[in-house]
C-alpha cells in the first residue's frame, strides 16, 4: 500500500521529499504530544496529496500501522485493529 500510494511524495524510506519525512526526529517532532488517531485522520481526509480522501478506513489504519512499526516508539501497538486503539495512543519521543 505504501509503496503504491505514498512513496512518490514520502519517499521509499520515509525521509520525505515533496511531502514531510513518516519517520525520525522531524516526524515525531510534528506529532508529539498528539494522540496517533490525529495521524490517522490527516491522512484519511487529506491523502493521497492527488487524490485527497481516497483511501479506505483499512487502508489508512494500515498506513498508520506501517508508519508506526518504521518510527519503533515502545508504546505502539501494532498492527491496530481499529481507529478506536489510536486515539489513546500519544506520540512521544522514544527514551
Amino acid at each position: 500500500m505504501y509503496k503504491e500510494r505514498c512513496v512518490l511524495c514520502h519517499s521509499e524510506n520515509l525521509a520525505g521529499g515533496a511531502g514531510p519525512p513518516l519517520r525520525g526526529e522531524d516526524f515525531v517532532a510534528q506529532w508529539e504530544g498528539k494522540p496517533l488517531r490525529s495521524l490517522y485522520s490527516r491522512i484519511l481526509m487529506t491523502m493521497p496529496g492527488n487524490d485527497p480522501g481516497s483511501l479506505t478506513p483499512v487502508e489508512v489504519l494500515a498506513l498508520v500501522s506501517y508508519i508506526s512499526s518504521e518510527n519503533t516508539l515502545a508504546e505502539w501497538k501494532t498492527p491496530f485493529k481499529s481507529a478506536d486503539d489510536l486515539t489513546s495512543i500519544v506520540v512521544r519521543k522514544s527514551k
